[in-house]
Protein backbone atom coordinates (compact mmCIF):
# COMPACT_ATOMS: atom_id res chain seq x y z
CA UNK A 1 0.00 0.00 0.00
CA UNK A 2 1.35 3.40 -0.55
CA UNK A 3 0.08 6.70 0.51
CA UNK A 4 -1.40 9.28 -1.59
CA UNK A 5 -1.80 12.88 -0.09
CA UNK A 6 -5.54 14.20 -0.27
CA UNK A 7 -7.28 17.40 -0.17
CA UNK A 8 -10.31 16.83 0.82
CA UNK A 9 -11.78 14.63 3.53
CA UNK A 10 -13.54 11.93 2.02
CA UNK A 11 -11.33 9.20 2.70
CA UNK A 12 -10.87 10.90 6.23
CA UNK A 13 -14.26 11.07 6.91
CA UNK A 14 -14.84 7.64 6.37
CA UNK A 15 -12.29 6.07 8.26
CA UNK A 16 -12.70 8.49 11.23
CA UNK A 17 -16.21 7.54 11.47
CA UNK A 18 -16.06 3.94 11.77
CA UNK A 19 -17.87 3.10 15.15
CA UNK A 20 -14.40 1.41 16.36
CA UNK A 21 -12.73 4.64 15.62
CA UNK A 22 -14.57 7.26 16.42
CA UNK A 23 -15.24 5.87 19.72
CA UNK A 24 -11.47 7.09 20.70
CA UNK A 25 -11.61 10.29 18.19
CA UNK A 26 -14.98 11.64 18.39
CA UNK A 27 -15.22 13.18 21.67
CA UNK A 28 -19.00 12.02 21.89
CA UNK A 29 -19.62 13.25 18.81
CA UNK A 30 -22.08 11.12 16.35
CA UNK A 31 -19.72 11.95 13.41
CA UNK A 32 -17.06 13.79 12.72
CA UNK A 33 -16.11 16.31 9.71
CA UNK A 34 -12.54 16.94 8.60
CA UNK A 35 -13.17 19.11 5.76
CA UNK A 36 -11.74 22.26 6.69
CA UNK A 37 -8.93 20.04 7.88
CA UNK A 38 -8.19 19.06 4.77
CA UNK A 39 -8.71 20.98 2.74
CA UNK A 40 -6.00 23.62 4.71
CA UNK A 41 -2.20 23.16 2.96
CA UNK A 42 -0.67 23.87 5.45
CA UNK A 43 -1.58 20.18 6.83
CA UNK A 44 -1.19 17.02 5.55
CA UNK A 45 -3.65 14.02 5.25
CA UNK A 46 -1.48 11.08 3.78
CA UNK A 47 -3.99 8.08 3.63
CA UNK A 48 -4.35 4.76 1.75
CA UNK A 49 -7.86 3.13 1.08
CA UNK A 50 -7.95 1.71 4.91
CA UNK A 51 -6.14 4.14 7.16
CA UNK A 52 -3.23 6.84 7.39
CA UNK A 53 -2.31 9.88 9.29
CA UNK A 54 -3.12 13.40 9.01
CA UNK A 55 -0.81 16.15 10.52
CA UNK A 56 -2.13 19.39 11.60
CA UNK A 57 0.60 22.05 11.06
CA UNK A 58 1.19 24.00 14.53
CA UNK A 59 3.87 26.24 12.68
CA UNK A 60 7.71 25.97 12.93
CA UNK A 61 8.26 22.52 11.57
CA UNK A 62 6.10 20.97 14.33
CA UNK A 63 3.31 19.08 13.19
CA UNK A 64 0.89 16.85 15.38
CA UNK A 65 -0.25 13.43 13.93
CA UNK A 66 -3.34 11.64 14.19
CA UNK A 67 -3.47 8.26 12.96
CA UNK A 68 -7.20 7.05 12.10
CA UNK A 69 -6.90 2.65 10.74
CA UNK A 70 -10.43 0.59 10.04
CA UNK A 71 -9.60 -2.47 12.41
CA UNK A 72 -8.24 -4.68 9.80
CA UNK A 73 -5.59 -2.23 8.47
CA UNK A 74 -4.54 -2.47 12.24
CA UNK A 75 -1.25 -4.02 13.27
CA UNK A 76 1.66 -4.49 10.29
CA UNK A 77 -0.62 -2.35 7.52
CA UNK A 78 -1.10 0.29 9.56
CA UNK A 79 2.66 0.32 10.99
CA UNK A 80 4.30 0.24 7.40
CA UNK A 81 1.70 3.16 6.58
CA UNK A 82 2.42 5.38 9.43
CA UNK A 83 6.55 4.71 8.70
CA UNK A 84 5.63 5.66 4.66
CA UNK A 85 3.66 8.86 6.28
CA UNK A 86 6.32 9.99 8.22
CA UNK A 87 9.48 9.71 5.80
CA UNK A 88 7.14 11.70 3.83
CA UNK A 89 6.88 14.62 6.20
CA UNK A 90 10.81 14.58 6.92
CA UNK A 91 11.59 14.42 3.33
CA UNK A 92 9.08 16.00 1.39
CA UNK A 93 7.62 19.21 3.76
CA UNK A 94 9.20 21.68 6.30
CA UNK A 95 8.86 18.93 9.09
CA UNK A 96 11.35 19.18 11.67
CA UNK A 97 9.50 17.02 14.29
CA UNK A 98 6.02 14.76 14.67
CA UNK A 99 4.54 14.93 18.50
CA UNK A 100 0.94 12.80 18.86
CA UNK A 101 -1.47 12.25 21.91
CA UNK A 102 -2.52 9.39 22.46
CA UNK A 103 -5.45 8.72 24.84
CA UNK A 104 -5.07 6.50 28.13
CA UNK A 105 -6.22 3.16 27.36
CA UNK A 106 -5.81 3.37 23.52
CA UNK A 107 -2.80 0.84 23.44
CA UNK A 108 -3.01 0.30 19.54
CA UNK A 109 -2.09 4.14 19.27
CA UNK A 110 0.78 3.82 21.98
CA UNK A 111 2.07 0.67 20.27
CA UNK A 112 1.82 1.83 17.00
CA UNK A 113 3.69 5.25 18.36
CA UNK A 114 6.37 3.77 19.67
CA UNK A 115 7.38 0.69 16.89
CA UNK A 116 7.53 4.04 14.69
CA UNK A 117 10.43 5.76 16.74
CA UNK A 118 8.19 8.17 18.68
CA UNK A 119 9.70 8.71 22.48
CA UNK A 120 7.43 9.73 25.31
CA UNK A 121 7.57 12.98 26.68
CA UNK A 122 4.85 13.53 28.86
CA UNK A 123 1.43 12.40 30.52
CA UNK A 124 -1.08 15.10 30.64
CA UNK A 125 -4.10 14.92 33.20
CA UNK A 126 -7.24 15.70 31.97
CA UNK A 127 -6.42 16.17 28.16
CA UNK A 128 -8.60 13.91 25.89
CA UNK A 129 -12.30 13.84 25.48
CA UNK A 130 -13.84 10.04 26.23
CA UNK A 131 -16.90 9.20 26.78
CA UNK A 132 -18.21 12.14 28.77
CA UNK A 133 -15.21 13.05 30.52
CA UNK A 134 -11.67 14.05 30.52
CA UNK A 135 -8.93 11.43 30.35
CA UNK A 136 -4.99 12.10 30.30
CA UNK A 137 -3.07 11.65 27.43
CA UNK A 138 0.61 10.60 26.67
CA UNK A 139 2.77 12.86 23.92
CA UNK A 140 4.96 11.46 22.08
CA UNK A 141 6.88 13.13 19.69
CA UNK A 142 10.22 12.54 17.28
CA UNK A 143 12.74 14.61 15.63
CA UNK A 144 13.06 14.83 11.87
CA UNK A 145 17.55 14.43 13.20
CA UNK A 146 16.85 11.18 14.92
CA UNK A 147 14.68 9.85 12.26
CA UNK A 148 17.70 10.92 10.16
CA UNK A 149 20.19 9.32 12.59
CA UNK A 150 18.09 6.24 12.76
CA UNK A 151 17.64 5.70 8.68
CA UNK A 152 20.97 5.80 8.66
CA UNK A 153 21.76 3.21 10.87
CA UNK A 154 19.41 0.37 8.55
Amino acid sequence: MTIERHFDAHKLNEIANHPDVLKWVGAGAESLDASEIAKDLANYVLMTDRGGVFYHAHGDGIYEAHSQYLPEARGQEALRTTLESIEYMFSRTDCEQIISAVPKGNFAAAALAKACGLKFDFEQPDAWPKDGKMIPARWYSIKKSDWKRKEQCL
